[in-house]
Order: structure tokens, then sequence, then C-alpha cells
């Protein structure tokens, strides 16, 4: 009976530690989850930020002044979504949380209507609108970020300016890719340079 006794101690012990793991561990994973998601959201958000010399819209306008070609990569599980009518371009991902006010209604970032923006001023309004939304899924947030072209009025010349978005011929308008890349169109008008859009 001597010889049992340790034994049976030792599973005792192991089966208390086990146990307080699993309870353990099923407590952290919410919160731990929802650390990466901040994470995750914060990445979505600089790469939209328009102050941010690396987010989609400076990339864009770049390109449109001084043409050339760019590429941006968004280490996010996503869907790019890029539609040419309606001159914009959004990135829809899921998260438990959000940094956007949950009500399904979009949020303009940096003024201007996010469903259609009014015409601009130039050198006072900048080229696009940025605009974020988050709609409740399955117990987190689906949210959006957009970003859309819009005309600009040179209040001296009365000259209109805008950057029109266009689908590389080898790409897609909806993408599950991490990487976009952009090009602006060889011998396009300074007033409404095309950036062509390449989904893959």
């Amino acid at each position: 009976m001597k010889g049992v006794s340790p034994i049976l101690s030792a599973i005792i012990i192991i089966t208390i530690s086990l146990t307080l793991f699993a309870v353990g561990y099923n407590w952290l994973k919410p919160i731990l989850e929802k650390r990466q998601d901040m994470i995750k959201v914060e990445r979505v958000k600089d790469v939209f930020d328009p102050l941010n010399p690396s987010s989609l819209p400076a990339k864009i306008e770049y390109l449109a002044k001084f043409g050339g070609e760019d590429q941006l990569t968004l280490n996010v599980d996503g869907l790019w979504i890029l539609n040419e009518n309606l001159n914009f371009i959004e990135f829809v991902f899921y998260s438990k949380v959000s940094s956007v006010a949950a009500n399904g209604e979009w949020i303009s970032l940096t003024g201007g209507n996010c469903e259609n923006p009014e015409e601009g001023i130039v050198g006072v309004d900048a080229a696009s609108v940025v605009c974020a939304r988050a709609d409740k899924f399955a117990g987190g947030y689906n949210i959006t970020y957009k970003v859309q072209f819009r005309k600009l009025r040179d209040e001296i010349t009365g000259t209109i300016y805008q950057i029109d978005l266009e689908k590389h011929s080898a790409g897609k308008s909806m993408s599950t890719g991490k990487t976009i890349r952009m090009f602006r169109a060889p011998g396009e008008s300074l007033t409404s340079p095309k950036i062509i859009i390449l989904l893959v």
C-alpha cells in the first residue's frame, strides 16, 4: 500500500494542475484575442490614415502627382473591394474589438460626406475622403475602412482635378490578398490622373 500512495498523489497533483491550466486558459483566451485584435485594428487604421506618408491615400496621391508604381501590404485577413464607378477602395475585416462606434453608420475621419463626397477646393481640402464603419457581427464587428477620391476645384482657374481609380486588366474587383499594387497610367493628364489598382 505504501507504493500506491505516491503514485496516487502524483495523479491527483497532475489532474489539479491540468484543471487549473484549463480554467486559466479559458479565462485568459478572450483577453489575449482582444489584445491581438486591438493590434490588428490599429494596423488597419494606420494604413488608411492620410497623415501617415505610407498610408493608402498618401501613396495614391503621390503616384497621381509624380507617377511611377508602388505597393501596399497589410498583414490582416480581410477583403479588398475596388469600386471604379464610385471611385473608392475599401478594406473589410472581422475583429472582436473596434475603435469605431458600432452603429453601422459611416464616420468620416477626414471630413466630407462618406456616401457622396462633395467637391473640394485645391489647397484646402484633401483629394480623398477617408471613412470607417463597424457593424456588429458574431460576437464582434465587421469593420470597413474606405478611401474615396473626389473632385477638387482650383478657385483661381476653375480647373477640376480628380484622381480616378481603375482596375488592372489582370486583377480583380475583390480580393482577400494582403498586397495591392498601384500604377499611374502613362500619358494621363495632370487634371485626371488614372491610378491602376492591381488586386490579386
